[in-house]
């Protein structure tokens, strides 16, 4: 076990907010041992950066296993018979029910590391080999980047920052979940930030700050639920509205609605590109007239591991690689990987790169979209008017030598 952090650390129970200063207190699990233990595990994977950890029982221990950088990296092995106690101690932080391990749980804690807040998500899922948690970690802190700083190539910045700074109507911002969107939805609004306009925002998790922005989340305890939080918030009437998810049909009329008010909102949805988004919209049952009418433009995007500047080299890659990018390329094409070095740990990545796909709504496409004609359709009429697929910014990317084309394939 690595030694302690220097830094000033305390454990917060969220919910209650109230410090948890001993579990002793609580007739869990009273072995001191393991509740250092379980802490440290936790704070080595902060340090390292990681978004969420996972505890999972199997025949062979305890693993924890914490994603870093975009993959799950195996941290630890704890002994299987501690298995209830390191479950129950987040449980505890948590504020979940410790008498009940056949259900599936969620709860919530924080950390504060020199005054810094880091937040906590906890979800335990009951499996066949007993209770598997994972910890989504998501650390507070003020918007450091802005539009420029995404990795946006300048055919694509340059429409999304004149779709942005309309005086009102829709920008989508979408992705699988643990793919930049919550960064890529608070730069949009540091560009559009002015002392002079309310900003809002409703989401289920609060990852960042703005300066004067007012921000609200549901809370399932007090029957406070994000279908009534986003309506409460537009009546609000805020200058621009950030919505952290799309995912009923009440939250996208309550959008689209708040779209036409003179205001600009900007909303995350979980999707694979920005035609499928459109489309996922309509077959919640808002009219295919409304979306159109009411959207600016849908960013879609991926997040990819940038090649470690230390060790990057030129090679070639395998020649079904190349045949599954779907690109001819010529024949002098150069790539790049990272051969590995104690800078990246041995990997060949460090960091992570977005990946992007711009779709700004035109006459055409608004047409068929309004006919129901295919996503296909669609797309192709999306890709004549200048929309850059993912697939394609990805391959830029990879030529450029920011990451490896085997990366781009793996999140596509």
């Amino acid at each position: 076990m690595p030694d302690k952090p220097q830094q000033n650390v305390r454990f917060e129970a969220g919910r209650k907010d109230e410090l948890v200063e001993d579990l002793k207190k609580h007739g869990g699990a009273e072995d001191k041992g393991v509740v250092e233990q379980v802490d440290d595990l936790i704070l080595q994977a902060i340090r390292k950066e990681a978004t969420d950890i996972h505890i999972e029982p199997s025949h062979e221990g305890l693993k924890v296993r914490a994603r870093i950088e975009g993959k799950l990296q195996q941290t630890a092995t704890v002994a299987i018979e501690l298995h209830p106690k390191v479950i129950n101690r987040v449980k505890i932080l948590s504020a979940m029910d410790i008498t009940r391990s056949r259900i599936p749980q969620r709860g919530y804690f924080k950390i504060l590391i020199d005054e810094k807040r880091v937040e906590l998500y906890c979800f335990c899922f009951p499996s066949v080999l007993g209770e598997k948690m994972v910890l989504q970690v998501h650390y507070r802190k003020g918007v450091q980047l802005g539009l420029d700083h995404l990795g946006l190539f300048p055919t694509m910045l340059k429409p999304l920052k004149d779709a942005v700074r309309a005086s009102h109507g829709l920008i989508l911002i979408v992705g699988p979940p643990g793919n930049g969107k919550t960064t890529t939805s608070y730069a949009v609004l540091k560009e559009i930030d002015a002392p002079d306009k309310l900003i809002m925002s409703f989401e289920h998790v609060l990852k960042y700050e703005l300066p004067g922005m007012v921000q609200g989340r549901p809370d399932e305890t007090a029957e406070f639920s994000f279908s009534q939080g986003v309506k409460a918030m537009m009546d609000q009437e805020p200058d621009i509205a950030l919505v952290g998810e799309v995912n009923e049909l009440d939250v996208a009329r309550t959008i689209i609605q708040g779209a036409f008010a003179a205001r600009v909102v900007v909303a995350r949805m979980t999707g694979n590109d920005c035609i499928s988004a459109i489309q996922t919209l309509v077959d919640m049952g808002v009219q295919p007239f409304l979306v159109t009418a009411s959207l600016n433009a849908v960013l879609a995007q991926r997040m990819v591991r940038k090649i470690c500047d230390k060790c990057r080299e030129q090679y070639q890659p395998p020649p079904q690689v190349l045949e599954e990018l779907g690109y001819r390329l010529p024949p002098e094409t150069k790539f790049f990987h990272g051969k590995g070095c104690p800078a990246c740990r041995g990997i060949g990545y460090r960091g992570v790169l977005g990946i992007f796909e711009l779709f700004v709504p035109n006459e055409q496409t608004n047409e068929l979209v309004i006919a129901r004609a295919p996503q296909l359709q669609v797309r192709e009429a999306a890709i004549r008017a200048g929309m850059t697929p993912l697939k394609k910014d990805g391959v830029q990317k990879a030529i450029k030598g920011y990451t490896a084309v085997e990366e781009v394939l793996s999140v596509l």
